[in-house]
C-alpha cells in the first residue's frame, strides 16, 4: 500500500502577519519579530534564536537516527532507550560499512550491540531496539533509501514488555495422584497469560479450605519442592517461602497414604491465588 501524505492548508497572509513575535504555547517557539540589519535584535540573532528553539526539541527525536555518511557507510546517533525493564545507553557509531547490495536491518540487540543484518529483524520484538532499514543498490546508499524504524517503538500501543512483567498472575495446576503422590505446579505468568521469564518469591500454604489458614494436619508422606528453591520452611510440610525458577515455575510434591484434601494458597506481589482441591483417595 502506497503511503498517503496530506497537504496542509496555507492560511491568509494576515493570519501569518498576526503571528509576528507571538509564542506558540504548545512548543514555546517564538515566531520571528520584525527584524532587519539595524534592528535590535538584528535579523541574524532573530534567525539563530528561532533555529535554536526549533532544534532543541528535535534532539530527543534524533536519538538513534541512522544516516548515510558516504555511499557505502552509515552512522548512528547516540540513544537512551528502554528494553524490557532495563534502561540502556548506546554511545553512537560512525563508519559502519554496508557490505553489499541488499536490504539491511539496523538495530541494537539485547546486549546493546549494533547489528546490521541482511536477514531482517529478530522474530522476538522484545529482544531488540529497531533503528532503520537501509537499502544498498548498485554499490551505493543514500538517505532517501534509509527507512526510519524507530517510530515502531515510539508509537507502540498496548502492553510493553516491562509493563507486562509488572502485572504477574499465578496459574496453579493440580496433577493426578500417582503412588500416593500429587504434584501441584505453580506457574507465574505475565498479563497475557504467558510464562514469565523471571524468578518470583512466593509464599505457599497448605490449607483445609480455599483461601484458608494453614492446615492443622500435615501430609503423612514426603512433601518437597522438586522445582524452585525453598528459602524458608515456615512450618514443616505446611508453609514455605519459595523462589521459582527463572521461568516463574515451582512444583510442590505432596505425599499422603490416606484419604485427605487440601488446597494450596500461593501469594505473589500481595495477591493470593488458590488451587483446586488436592484430593487423595483412601
Amino acid at each position: 500500500m502506497t503511503d498517503v501524505y496530506p497537504t496542509p492548508v496555507n492560511w491568509s497572509d494576515s493570519y501569518y502577519e498576526d503571528l509576528t513575535g507571538e509564542r506558540d504555547a504548545a512548543t514555546g517557539i517564538v515566531c520571528p519579530p520584525d527584524a532587519g540589519p539595524t534592528t535590535t535584535p538584528n535579523v541574524e540573532i532573530v534567525v539563530n534564536r528561532q533555529h535554536d528553539q526549533i532544534v532543541r526539541p528535535l534532539q530527543a527525536a534524533c536519538q538513534g537516527m541512522v544516516v548515510a555518511e558516504s555511499s557505502t557507510e552509515i552512522g548512528v546517533f547516540p540513544i537512551d532507550y528502554r528494553l524490557g525493564d532495563t534502561d540502556k545507553h548506546f554511545a553512537g557509531a560512525t563508519g559502519q560499512t554496508i557490505a553489499s547490495d541488499d536490504t539491511w536491518s539496523v538495530y541494537l540487540d539485547a546486549s546493546n550491540t549494533l547489528q546490521i543484518s541482511g536477514s531482517g529483524f529478530p522474530a522476538d520484538d522484545t529482544t531488540y531496539m529497531p533503528l532503520a532499514e537501509v537499502v544498498m543498490a548498485d554499490g551505493a546508499i543514500a538517505n532517501d533509501v534509509i527507512t526510519d524504524k524507530r517510530p515502531v517503538r515510539m508509537y507502540q500501543v498496548g502492553s510493553l514488555p516491562d509493563v507486562v512483567d509488572l502485572i504477574p498472575s499465578v496459574e496453579l495446576t493440580v496433577g493426578t495422584e500417582t503412588g500416593d503422590t500429587i504434584e501441584v505446579t505453580i506457574q507465574v505468568n505475565d498479563a497475557q497469560g504467558n510464562a514469565n521469564a523471571h524468578a518470583f518469591e512466593c509464599h505457599a500454604i497448605l490449607s483445609d479450605s480455599a483461601y484458608g489458614a494453614e492446615t492443622s494436619t500435615a501430609p503423612s508422606g514426603t512433601v518437597s519442592f522438586t522445582t524452585g528453591t525453598v528459602t524458608e520452611e515456615v512450618t514443616a510440610k505446611k508453609s514455605w517461602w519459595v523462589n521459582t525458577d527463572a521461568n516463574g515455575q515451582a512444583v510442590l510434591s505432596i505425599g499422603e497414604a490416606g484419604a485427605a484434601t487440601w488446597y494450596l494458597n500461593v501469594s505473589v506481589d500481595g495477591r493470593v491465588y488458590v488451587s483446586d482441591a488436592i484430593t487423595f483417595a483412601a
